[in-house]
């Protein structure tokens, strides 16, 4: 009896075990799809690493994305997950034809940086850890706007 007991737990154990899947993922794959909807996403590699935010901010959840388009020829876009908020401010002109690659340098015409990004459980006070300017570039490419949408 112990035998046949011996037998069946090591035939349990391998028949619950399976081989782990160590393909690593792209970094790119792990950003939400664009879309021409408004679904309130937002996704960009920082430092090679995924950052995605979902969802439209509220008095109560300050997490999410927010666009503010053509204020004084100016974007403003956030993206906040948990304690880390991504800002970006593009010079966008009208005259622009899509698509377009704005190249992400100092704050003018186009720059981003990411506050708190260890995502700590305490809020910086203005300390940015990546910021874009004249040595860390970065580029944005915007493929579709409406006046209400943006997506690249």
């Amino acid at each position: 009896m112990r035998k046949l007991f011996a037998v069946l737990l090591l035939v349990l154990l391998f028949a619950g075990c399976k081989k782990a899947d160590r393909t690593p993922i792209n970094p790119i794959d792990q950003l939400p799809a664009a879309t021409h909807t408004g679904a309130n996403t937002l996704g960009c590699l920082i430092d090679g690493k995924p950052f995605a935010a979902y969802g439209k901010p509220s008095f109560l959840n300050e997490q999410g994305v927010s666009f503010q388009p053509a204020i004084n020829t100016a974007w403003y876009i956030a993206g906040k997950v948990a304690y880390q908020h991504l800002i970006m401010n593009i010079n966008y002109d009208s005259s622009i034809s899509l698509p377009a690659i704005f190249e992400m340098s100092d704050n003018y015409p186009a720059g981003a940086e990411l506050l708190n990004p260890t995502g700590g459980s305490s809020l910086i006070t203005g300390n940015s850890d990546f910021k874009t300017d004249s040595v860390h570039k970065g580029t944005l490419t915007l493929q579709y706007y409406d006046g209400k949408i943006a997506a690249g």
